[in-house]
């Protein structure tokens, strides 16, 4: 095999790795919560209410799942895969129907919001799993598998707080 094809293949290989390192999964949990009331004013606080007791705000979990290579005295995690769950509730308000257009107007605007701050998780939540999925598969190899897991975890944390803090 010539110097040319043997470079060839390597940089083939280079590139099916740097592929592969970035699988990513975003997985949506948008659940929809009737809402009542009166008015548009009546609706949004209801859910407001329910978002404060039961669905907090549009949150994110990350899952690695992986491989471990483990040789004695090494361990090095394998075929990474980043989950991103984002968990968020959009309103439906019976009311929307017969209520008024200004009403309808504002109740659309609303929604529009939720469903814009529930995009924009989704959008940051991949980004977020792409580097995670990229750092786990370019870690260096570790003393054991407990260590191995445990820089995984570090990862997630440490790339989740600095691009989407508290969310």
């Amino acid at each position: 095999m010539s110097a040319l094809s043997r470079l060839s293949a390597v940089l083939l290989s280079l590139l099916a790795v740097c592929a592969a390192q970035a699988e990513v999964r975003v997985v949506p949990k948008i659940a929809s919560v009737a809402v009542g009331g009166a008015s548009v004013d009546e609706a949004a606080a209801q859910f407001d209410r329910l978002l404060a007791s039961t669905f907090s705000t549009v949150e994110v979990r990350f899952e690695a799942q992986y491989g471990l290579r483990f040789y004695p005295g090494w361990c090095q995690v394998t075929n990474a895969v980043v989950e991103a769950t984002v968990i968020g509730a959009l309103p439906q308000w019976a009311g929307a129907a017969t209520a008024d257009a200004a009403a309808r107007q504002r109740w659309d605007a609303l929604t529009a919001d939720v469903r814009g701050r529930v995009a924009g998780m989704e959008r940051d939540s991949r980004t977020a799993a792409q580097e995670m999925d990229r750092l786990i598969e370019a870690m260096p190899s570790q003393r054991d598998c407990d260590a191995a897991k445990a820089e995984a975890g570090r990862i997630i944390e440490t790339v989740k707080t600095r691009l989407l803090g508290s969310r």
